[in-house]
């Protein structure tokens, strides 16, 4: 739940907003509660910020590239005859699965992928965690130094005065 001061809205996401329904239970106790302390607020359901990993990003043309480089030939086969339309022996037409189960399989079969993935993205974090506390200690320094220019021209004053 949040409140939007600015906008004079309580914003709940669907399962929120579900949970509140139901009487008596604790989300319905909290949102009673910022109803009763914001007066004239509107009551919204919002949209949850999906969380995007990097396998979201995963498609077609990068599996069957790595397939291809790092695959074994029994791999390579099998991701053919789950990717690609065909028919059989018996003359019967096999259509290609969809993304979805490819995906779990190319995951399954080549789990250092993923591995990669996970290592890559904490490198990634920890270097903008890295960036963001040099940003944060520049911001310190420059307020610091603001205050300390302020009082040595209130020192300054005061002394010529």
């Amino acid at each position: 739940m949040k409140i939007d001061f600015a906008c004079s809205v309580i914003e709940l996401t669907k399962a929120e907003m579900k949970e509140a329904q139901k009487y008596g239970s604790e989300k319905y106790k909290e949102l009673m509660n910022a109803r009763r302390d914001n007066p004239g607020f509107r009551v919204v359901e919002i949209k949850a910020k999906k969380f995007k990993t990097p396998l979201d990003k995963l498609n077609m043309a990068t599996i069957k590239a790595y397939v291809k480089a790092h695959g074994s030939p029994d791999q390579k086969n099998e991701f053919l005859v789950i990717s690609t339309p065909h028919y059989t022996e018996d003359d019967v037409y096999i259509e290609a699965k969809p993304f979805v189960e490819i995906k779990k399989w190319f995951l399954a079969e080549f789990p250092k992928y993923r591995e990669a993935m996970d290592n890559h993205e904490a490198e990634m974090k920890k270097i903008f965690d890295s960036v963001n506390a040099k940003i944060e200690a520049a911001k310190a320094k420059a307020a610091r130094d603001a205050c300390e220019k302020a009082n040595k021209e209130v020192a300054d004053y005061l002394a010529a005065s």
